[in-house]
């Protein structure tokens, strides 16, 4: 498991779009904390600055064990 700070800025719906194509993603990744800022103007549209912890989860394989016995 593997937890990332991260931050990504652009519209109201840009946003969800975004998380949506996370839940997409062939691997387990949760979203949380997620906190959007006031909307600022940028050139001719509003962004909006969001910032959430991303976790990521792995699947660990075991490796077989040898089949030459050690000694």
């Amino acid at each position: 498991m593997e937890t990332g700070a991260k931050k990504v800025n652009g519209g109201y719906h840009s946003v969800g779009a975004f998380f949506e194509k996370i839940s997409e993603l062939p691997r387990i990744i949760t979203i949380s904390s997620i906190k959007m800022g006031s909307a600022t103007r940028d050139h001719d549209r509003f962004a909006i600055e969001t910032s959430f912890l991303a976790t990521t989860f792995s699947v660990i394989q075991k490796t077989e064990a040898s089949s030459t016995p050690s000694g």
